[in-house]
């Protein structure tokens, strides 16, 4: 602990200012720094422990078209909004490309057919073909990770991307030849992920919550408002 408290002073000290400074840039006081180096150091224990070559092993089979460099050829239906940003525009968008999903999968239009007819994308000269893309890098990650969901011939439902909203479809798949050992250092942070969710619902399950009676709250199971008890404001 004093070895990670020096080296962090050592890190302010390098961009020329106090210890007391760096802390005051991050709101932390000198109690809760050192809480949250105990943490960090008490995560990174836990994870060397547990983030076994096995449970990476596991991981890549569970998500190995994520990592073994499988290419899916995609296509996209895009409706950009007219006001960027603006959450009614992107709501009202959201609900156009689930009506014309609807469309698409009742066999009224093809997806092709609808995407020279609505998508503001220019892939769609090529009924909205946007060719092979592999799962990182390229693509805003809720476009990849919607488009590797999908099997072959699948329709995604409304996505959302800062561009607007697309339907997604994929046409075609490279498999990947990659093996975990090739990906490891890209897998440990996924599976640090998951290991940390499945040690927090473990603790969750641990854990008792007790209601003090000082803030207003709903009592358990009903809609009933309980109010602060008197004496305990």
């Amino acid at each position: 602990m004093d070895a990670a408290f020096a080296q962090r002073a050592a890190e302010a000290a390098a961009h020329k200012v106090t210890l007391e400074q760096y802390l005051a840039q991050r709101q932390l006081t000198p109690d809760l720094f050192r809480k949250q180096l105990t943490l960090q150091l008490s995560w990174s224990k836990y994870t060397h422990k547990h983030l076994t070559d096995e449970m990476l092993k596991d991981y890549f089979e569970t998500h190995r078209a994520d990592f073994d460099g499988t290419q899916k050829r995609v296509g996209h239906i895009l409706l950009r909004p007219e006001r960027a940003g603006d959450p009614a525009e992107i709501a009202r968008l959201v609900a156009q490309a689930g009506q014309l999903r609807e469309q698409i999968e009742q066999g009224k239009i093809s997806f092709e057919d609808a995407a020279k007819k609505v998508s503001a994308g220019p892939s769609r000269r090529q009924g909205g073909d946007l060719g092979f893309i592999p799962r990182h890098d390229v693509m805003e990650e809720a476009f990849s990770q919607a488009a590797f969901s999908l099997a072959k011939g699948e329709l995604s439902r409304p996505v959302v991307t800062s561009f607007g909203v697309h339907l997604i479809r994929v046409t075609d798949q490279k498999p990947g030849n990659k093996d975990w050992k090739d990906v490891r250092q890209e897998l440990r942070e996924p599976a640090s992920r998951q290991l940390l969710d499945a040690r927090v619902a473990q603790e969750r399950g641990k854990a008792k919550i007790a209601f003090t009676g000082l803030v207003p709250h709903f009592k358990p199971g009903t809609k009933e408002l309980a109010t602060p008890e008197k004496g305990k404001d």
